[in-house]
């Protein structure tokens, strides 16, 4: 009998100590820690900004001034012309189908009254003129200096643009027009009628191949000498990109 009972105890014991695995499985099960990616510390990429130069002849402007160093060219004015200038000038660009050039105001002449004129700066410029294209160089000569109000007082051999032309520097003596002897200008509707400022005046009659340009110089009466340099500086600017 106390042999059976020790039997029974020790298989009562056994299957004691298998709830107790059991629930010590239950009680600690194996867990598995999920692996989370962690976010990116690169930052996106900027957006890149990208500045495109201006590269070539810009077009004239219609108001301001020009840049020094920069290259400029008409839209409007035939045969094409380019301007460029060293320093940063105070004169304005114009063109218009007749005429282009720089100056500091435009050339209103003896459109407008004494009253309005007085408030105005002297009149300065150097402009080109395209309506004279149809005559031969020594046809425009000739029409310059019959113009009653002009006195010539010198010529000589110039070149412009690469271009060859006979210099004349004349004396403005009294109200007029550089157009009077051109049949084909009516000034009284002209757009320009290049009308004359009293006191010196250069004139450049230009040689090219797409026929004969006029180049005025006009300094502010007795400022011609101080304008002269200016001038110089302009001219040694000018092209003709299509006639090269």
């Amino acid at each position: 009998m106390p042999q059976r009972l020790s039997v029974a105890a020790a298989l009562a014991f056994f299957v004691f100590a298998l709830v107790l695995v059991g629930c010590g499985s239950e009680a600690n099960p194996t867990t598995t820690t999920p692996t989370t990616a962690s976010p990116s510390t690169t930052s996106p990429p900027s957006e890149v900004t990208t500045i495109t130069a201006v590269s070539g002849p810009r077009p004239l402007p219609s108001g301001g001034f020009l840049d020094p160093g920069v290259e400029y060219v008409t839209t409007i004015f035939e045969p094409v012309v380019g301007y460029r200038v060293d320093e940063k000038l105070l004169l304005r660009p114009l063109q218009t189908d007749a005429v282009t050039g720089l100056e500091n105001q435009h050339n209103l002449g003896f459109m407008i009254s004494a009253e309005e004129k007085a408030g105005l700066a002297p009149y300065k410029g150097v402009v080109i003129h395209n309506v004279w294209r149809g005559f031969t160089p020594d046809e425009a000569i000739a029409r310059i200096e019959g113009i009653d109000a002009i006195e010539v007082e010198a010529t000589s051999q110039v070149e412009v643009g690469g271009f060859a032309g006979t210099q004349i520097d004349v004396v403005v003596l009294g109200p007029g027009s550089l157009y009077i002897n051109y049949p084909a200008v009516n000034c009284n509707r002209a757009r320009y009628c290049a009308f004359l400022e009293i006191g010196p005046m250069r004139i450049v009659v230009l040689d090219t191949p797409a026929g004969t340009l006029l180049v005025t110089i006009d300094p502010p009466g007795e400022d011609f000498e101080d304008f002269f340099p200016i001038a110089e500086e302009i001219l040694a600017g000018i092209s003709f990109p299509d006639l090269g």
